[in-house]
């Protein structure tokens, strides 16, 4: 069963561990929202993350976002209609609709044998407050040992969030997808993990659901689409 209604204390404990295993910072503002320093992007760029916020504190997350183009603010809701609203009066682009969701890690099927020919190589560290499990499946030596998928999983009590999962295009279709989230879950729930997170992208939210996740609310990525790439 995947998590019911996420509390905002499961949301901020989400973005700790993924702040953890992808080495961000994160600071908590005067609104009381979690902001993400995003080393991954152009020096000064902070994302401002907020669980359903009224009104009022997704003006303030907007000031605060708006006063610098490297900033960008991301919402987590049931419903965007009135998000999405707010967004335009603030001059804000739409730079990402990506959706929440979960997944309870004991019910994660076996491998298939029609991914057996691969080969699997898992990096575990330790980063912040969370153990990170980096996994890379490549083709045999005999194939050129070429990289065909990748992900990492980040651990932190009984809280897993997969991130970055990536099937190269040139070995699509081929169930490597499942393959690293079946290898990743399995990783996690062996050093205590019982619930899985994630932010799918529109082309993972299909994978996702045909392996039993469930969404719990749309992601909404708001900012200057001039200035934030691929946030």
């Amino acid at each position: 069963m995947a998590v019911k209604d996420p509390s905002n204390q499961h949301i901020l404990h989400h973005i700790h561990v993924w702040a953890a295993i992808r080495e961000y910072v994160v600071e908590i503002l005067p609104t009381g929202l979690p902001t993400v320093l995003r080393t991954d992007m152009p020096a000064g760029s902070w994302e401002c993350v907020g669980l359903e916020p009224t009104k009022d504190e997704f003006d303030a997350a907007a000031a605060i976002a708006l006063a610098d183009p490297q900033r960008f603010l991301t919402v987590i809701a049931k419903d965007m209609s009135e998000y999405r609203a707010m967004a335009t009066s603030h001059g804000f682009d739409i730079l990402a609709q990506e959706a929440l969701m979960t997944l309870d890690l004991a019910a994660i099927p076996p491998e298939s044998d029609r991914t057996a020919s691969f080969v699997k190589e898992v990096e575990t560290a330790q980063t912040g407050i969370a153990t990170r499990c980096r996994l890379k499946v490549k083709t045999s030596d005999e194939e050129g040992s070429k990289l065909a998928a990748s992900g990492q999983v980040g651990i932190h009590e009984d809280m897993a969030v997969f991130d970055r999962i990536k099937t190269e295009d040139d070995f699509r279709r081929k169930g490597l997808g499942t393959l690293v989230m079946q290898t990743l879950g399995a990783e996690a729930h062996a050093r205590g993990a019982t619930k899985g997170w994630l932010i799918g992208t529109p082309d993972g939210q299909k994978l996702y659901q045909q392996l039993g996740w469930e969404q719990n609310y749309w992601v909404l990525v708001l900012g200057n689409k001039n200035i934030i790439k691929n946030p």
